[in-house]
């Protein structure tokens, strides 16, 4: 498919592809033919036998880790916590099977609909710049199960699939606005923590949760095809010489993998983007040029 990565793209150690695949796009295809993408900003290296924080690592296989055998550019989709979901895509090669973690992502398209996959209980939907900002909550936006395991990306039928850099404007958000997300969060959790201590005050809940997303659903029904072709305004793939600064940092929450493995700089982001999952130390790794 034509401005689409090859497989070829990720024929390549974990560590050089994380680098190369920032400011790409990764798209989800529903079943209705809605097409979900963002902006990767945010990945993590996962390289393979000799990592002690890698799936893989010194050769281990599992039937729930199995995908990371396969050829270079297929999902990994593994569970924690028993509902929560991570999209890997698998690197290097079968002989040393590595994956990149993709820990976040900028929306361009489909953010309504992520918006209402992300409400889970919520009575206020999600802010854009939160809507993907760690793993399990982009595959919560994208839809992105266990379903979703195993697959060839590189086929042109695929419902997953990255195609190449675009220009990106980063999010922009006031201080004010920051303060009144904030705000929002932490009312949110105090409703939540009411609704909890009875039934009827999660009946009441769970009704206005509903009564949000029919708005959103009826908002959207009387959107225009041009605006939701605005959606992808701020964003092109003209050829404009485009630089942005990577940095690097620790990966996150793997302390069970060893010292060395834990401060290893192997999460890699697009600098001064505050759609990124954790805030990063800011080691300068180096400047690129998006084509």
């Amino acid at each position: 498919v034509d401005g689409c990565l090859t497989r070829a793209f990720f024929e390549r150690p974990c560590k050089v592809v994380c680098k190369d695949i920032l400011g790409c796009v990764l798209v989800r295809l529903l079943p209705d033919g809605t097409r979900l993408s963002g902006v990767i900003v945010e990945v993590e290296a996962y390289e393979g036998v000799g990592d002690p924080a890698c799936h893989s690592y010194e050769g281990k296989r599992h039937r729930w880790n199995e995908s990371m055998y396969l050829p270079p550019y297929y999902s990994y989709v593994y569970q924690r916590f028993g509902h929560l979901h991570c999209f890997n895509i698998s690197t290097d090669s079968a002989e040393n099977p590595a994956a990149l973690l993709i820990r976040a992502l900028q929306p361009i398209e489909g953010s309504f609909v992520m918006r209402v996959n992300r409400m889970n209980g919520r009575t206020k939907p999600v802010c854009d710049r939160l809507l993907c900002s760690g793993p399990a909550k982009l595959s919560k936006a994208l839809n992105i199960t266990l379903e979703q395991d195993g697959l060839d990306l590189a086929l042109p039928n695929s419902v997953i699939f990255v195609e190449a850099k675009i220009m990106i404007r980063p999010l922009k958000v006031s201080r004010s606005e920051e303060k009144k997300e904030r705000n929002t969060q932490a009312k949110t959790r105090e409703e939540t923590k009411r609704n909890e201590e009875s039934q009827e005050a999660t009946k009441e809940g769970t009704k206005r949760v509903e009564d949000a997303q029919n708005k959103m659903r009826e908002t959207e029904a009387n959107d225009t095809e041009a605006e939701r072709v605005k959606e992808r305004e701020e964003y092109t793939t003209e050829d404009v010489e485009v630089k942005f600064e990577i940095v690097t940092d620790r990966r996150v929450r793997i302390d069970y993998a060893g010292q060395d493995a834990a401060n290893a700089p192997l999460r890699f982001s697009i600098k001064g983007n505050n759609c990124v999952s954790v805030p990063v130390n800011s080691r300068p790794e180096k400047v690129i040029l998006l084509q």
